[in-house]
């Protein structure tokens, strides 16, 4: 008996390259195969091409869908299990580089493509085929790329799919510790972010470190809009006449209006703001920034390298964060513009009051006296990072003494990433 008799297979992009290498090889091992795409004569070709290798008609089935929509990702699960009862392996390898009906690689409209489909069709089918494969202890396989692990300046959202000072949101945590270090060093800056309150308190606080008043200035916007985006780096220029910096900080974790941390709504809130924002941001300030020579730093997170199960798609946006800014960096330096990262670790922010636990509660003040204790016993340094500390390594990352440094991950998190090295056993002698 073949490892697969009787097994259900669902396949994207099954009409042609790797999805249709895999639905033949499925299907030659009695699998009862489903491809799924956007091209109808594509899939019948390939249902005739299973058939010629003796595959059986009646273990073969093709919908026509676009699974970056929630009604075709749920219509090609229900036909499935209407067709055949069960599902067993969900094969998501539908994929693509670039926008057909847009020229320009960089263009938001691309990114939003890409990221429809290489990501948000892979959420989607795989959130209403979960009940199932549980039914059946099944299994899912994603098809990436190697692309994640080399900078990229022709394909960098299929890459990121696969993996004068503006500081955004800058009215508190790491942004707010960053604009104080900037301002105590006489540089020009500029917050902006959704509350007004919070910026103007900001203001305040800088200055009362001794900042003058001219050379602070807010903008409230949400700058995972195009509008808002143009006009932040419009009103720094009238304001100040140029761009030096662009720190790249905004965050969230989660959607506040939505409990489900699984939920597209929560994958759609996060991107939103952690990824386009940035894009969007950084595609208006760069002729600006080639002016000056000026250099983009950009928050992320040691999140990528770690699973977790509460914030996914904060993790994923980083990672996508970290390959957009090696490219960026590869991009941009014939230009003498720099990009690089600062990845912290565990940072007391107001971000950790945005963590919500599986059933969606929001952190609570015994919430945060639990991670205290984690950090002393998981962390070597034995504490949370605070904004000072990662705004003194983005200083030094947007300054001349970092005039060599493109393309860098910089972690600060307190030996967190190392913190295998710090327990001693005998096994460590095998090692070494």
């Amino acid at each position: 008996m073949s490892r697969f008799t009787d097994k259900v297979v669902i396949i994207t992009g099954g009409g042609s390259g790797i999805g249709l290498g895999a639905a033949l090889k499925f299907a030659d091992e009695n699998a009862k195969v489903v491809i799924t795409g956007r091209s109808e004569n594509k899939l019948k070709d390939a249902i005739e091409e299973m058939k010629k290798t003796g595959a059986k008609d009646q273990n073969l089935f093709y919908i026509v869908s676009d699974v970056s929509t929630e009604e075709d990702a749920k219509r090609v699960v229900n036909e499935t299990i209407k067709k055949f009862g069960k599902i067993d392996i969900l094969l998501n390898n539908a994929g693509v580089v670039s926008n057909p009906d847009c020229n320009n690689l960089q263009h938001i409209q691309t990114y939003d493509y890409v990221f429809s489909i290489n990501v948000r069709g892979v959420i989607l089918l795989s959130s209403e085929a979960i009940p199932h494969l549980i039914k059946t202890k099944g299994n899912i396989v994603n098809v990436s790329s190697i692309a994640p692990f080399y900078a990229t300046a022709n394909a960098t959202y299929y890459a990121m799919s696969k993996a004068d000072q503006a500081y955004e949101w800058g009215g508190s945590g790491i942004g707010l510790g960053a604009a104080l270090k900037f301002a105590d060093e006489n540089a020009k800056v500029v917050i902006t972010g959704r509350s007004e309150n919070k910026l103007k308190d900001a203001i305040e606080e800088m200055k009362k470190t001794g900042a003058k008043d001219q050379n602070l200035f807010y903008i409230v916007s949400d700058v995972s809009t195009e509008e808002d985006a143009k006009r932040v780096v419009n009103e720094t220029i009238k304001k100040f006449g140029k761009i030096d910096v662009l720190l790249n900080n905004a965050g969230v974790v989660s959607n506040p209006d939505c409990n489900n941390l699984q939920h597209i709504q929560t994958y759609d809130y996060v991107f939103s703001i952690n990824v386009r924002g940035v894009i969007l941001l950084s595609s208006e300030a760069i002729p600006h920034l080639i002016k000056t020579k000026g250099n983009i730093v950009n928050v992320s997170s040691i999140a990528p390298f770690y699973a977790t199960a509460n914030a996914t798609y904060y993790a994923m946006s980083k990672a996508a964060l970290n390959s957009y800014t090696v490219s960026l960096a590869g991009k941009l330096a014939k230009d003498g513009v720099r990009a690089n990262l600062i990845n912290p670790g565990l940072v007391r922010t107001p971000i950790f009051m945005q963590v919500k636990s599986e059933d969606g509660s929001k952190m609570t003040d015994e919430s945060l006296s639990e991670v205290d204790e984690f950090c002393k016993k998981s962390v070597p340094m034995g504490r949370f990072g605070t904004p000072a500390e990662i705004a003194n390594h983005i200083l030094f990352l947007a300054s001349d003494q970092a005039s060599f440094v493109t393309g860098s991950i910089n972690i600060s998190d307190g030996g967190y990433s190392v913190r295998s090295a710090c327990t001693v056993s005998h096994y460590d002698n095998i090692l070494v």
